[in-house]
C-alpha cells in the first residue's frame, strides 16, 4: 500500500485537510467550518474547543475518505499540522478546558 500523507490548517472560520501522495500530489481535500463567538462590541472573537476539534476530526475524515475510504486511514504516514490561531487546553480527563472569560 503506498503512504499517504494528511496536512490540517486551522484558521479562524475553518478546519482543513488534505491528503497526499508520497510526491506530493493531492489526492483530495475537505473543510468544516469552525463557529465563531463574538463580544465586546465584535473586539474579541472566540471559539469552542470542542468545535475546532470536531472540524479537525470531520474534515481529517472527509478528506481520507474521499481517497479510499477505510483503507487510506491505515496508510497515514505522517500529518502535518498549522494552527497559529488555536490553543485548546485540556483536562486532566482530556476534555477541553475554556480559557476565557465568557467560560464557552
Amino acid at each position: 500500500m503506498a503512504p499517504l500523507f494528511v496536512g490540517v490548517d486551522v484558521g479562524t472560520g475553518s478546519a482543513r485537510a488534505g491528503v497526499f501522495d508520497a510526491s506530493g500530489a493531492r489526492l483530495a481535500t475537505a473543510a468544516r467550518d469552525v463557529k465563531m463567538w463574538r463580544y465586546r462590541g465584535g473586539d474579541y472573537v472566540e471559539q469552542s474547543s470542542e468545535d475546532v476539534w470536531a472540524a479537525v476530526a470531520g474534515s481529517v475524515r472527509a478528506a481520507l475518505a474521499a481517497v479510499d475510504g477505510d483503507d487510506a486511514s491505515r496508510r497515514v504516514a505522517g500529518l502535518g499540522f498549522a494552527a497559529t490561531c488555536s490553543l485548546v487546553c485540556l483536562d486532566a480527563s482530556g476534555k477541553p478546558v475554556s480559557v476565557s472569560e465568557e467560560s464557552d
